[in-house]
């Protein structure tokens, strides 16, 4: 079997994971009334089955966007309605347990949503919190007993030409990457400076509209990853271009094709490897230094909203099939190895076979 699986009662957007077998995952249906939760969850991997073992549900307000503190047990959740709320977890009474709530992004007079919250990042230290708003991004003081105080924000609206969808900060804090479908841009957290940007296309030049789906870093290799997703009738691919982060000018190293199919997420890099996910329910895991696929586990019925590596060698995906899945990626790319290995042996087994009977024969 090539997952554990847990279908949640509601469509999730979101997840984080806060050990190997402890996850947090969000979404929900939004402010329809057809009794779909907007729910954060708590799943626990059991060794033989993944299951929730805790929630908290929000009402009307679709979860879209999830973080956890680098530090301290702590969860940050945003909401479509304008909300952020700071829930503490115990992987030991494996709870959850609401600690703050607060307007972080108002919601325009007419419209449903407030400006996009989706994406979400803690700094290094844990110190500062981004959150998008819309094309912008709002920069706050993260404290666990009081909740977030905003100290800045990064107008983005020149640079972006949509929401922001993904954010993450460099391995000293100093910086902050916003990354929109067209774009992405590197900013000094200090002065609100924009420092380099570069685009999908100069990414993937030789397809048209080639659009960004996820941003991750590899502090050890001093590396950034970028995901661009090209979908078109006549051929859709995943692409990842890599780049030295020690680099002014953010130099690419590399660029290559890691999937045949529309890519929706990627994974960081953890445990020397990173995966994407496609609009197939497909889950790929990649070698970073060939960027060949090692497993390729298909696991969802419908496109993979959130994906993520973790440090055992596994996966956790969700998907718009309302399903969490614990990708056994280790399992897999084992059983990959030794069917090569087997097909080696045959191979070879055959050539003997041929040179002996060639020998047999010489000698009649």
């Amino acid at each position: 079997m090539a997952a554990r699986r847990f279908r949640l009662k509601y469509p999730p957007a979101t997840a984080v994971a806060l050990e190997d077998d402890m996850f947090v995952v969000g979404g929900g249906g939004g402010t329809s009334k057809s009794g779909i939760p907007n729910r954060v969850s708590l799943l626990e991997d059991s060794g033989s089955e993944l299951k929730e073992v805790s929630h908290i549900d929000f009402k009307l307000d679709r979860v879209v966007g999830l973080c956890s503190h680098p530090k301290n047990r702590v969860v940050v959740c945003t909401t479509a309605g304008g909300f952020t709320h700071t829930i503490a977890y115990s992987t030991t009474n494996k709870s959850l347990s609401l600690l703050s709530s607060q307007s972080t992004a108002a919601v325009p007079e007419g419209e449903e949503y407030s400006p996009s919250q989706r994406a979400v990042s803690y700094s290094p230290s844990g110190a500062q919190i981004a959150i998008s708003q819309g094309r912008s991004v709002g920069l706050w003081k993260s404290a666990k007993a009081t909740g977030l105080v905003k100290v800045s924000a990064v107008d983005c609206t020149e640079q972006h030409k949509a929401d922001v969808r993904d954010l993450l900060f460099t391995p000293d804090g100093s910086g902050l990457f916003t990354l929109d479908d067209e774009g992405c841009c590197l900013w000094d957290v200090a002065s609100l400076s924009l420092k380099h940007r570069f685009s999908a296309k100069e990414d993937v030049k030789d397809v048209t509209a080639p659009k960004f789906r996820g941003v991750s870093l590899d502090a050890p290799a001093g590396l950034l990853y970028t995901l661009v997703s090209h979908a078109a009738r006549n051929g859709s691919a995943g692409y990842i271009t890599t780049r030295k982060i020690t680099d002014e000018g953010l130099t690419v190293v590399r660029s290559a094709k890691v999937v045949p199919n529309a890519a929706t997420a990627l994974g960081a890099v953890k445990g020397g490897r990173f995966c994407v996910a496609t609009s197939e329910g497909e889950v790929v895991v990649i070698d970073p230094l060939s960027l060949k696929p090692l497993a390729t586990l298909t696991l969802h019925a419908l496109p993979v909203t959130k994906v993520l590596m973790l440090e055992d060698g596994d996966t956790l995906s969700v998907s718009l099939d309302s399903y969490c899945c614990l990708g056994l990626a280790k399992a897999e790319a084992l059983r990959l190895v030794r069917k090569e290995r087997m097909i080696y042996a045959i191979l070879f087994l055959i050539f003997f076979v041929a040179l002996f009977l060639a020998y047999m024969l010489d000698k009649l």
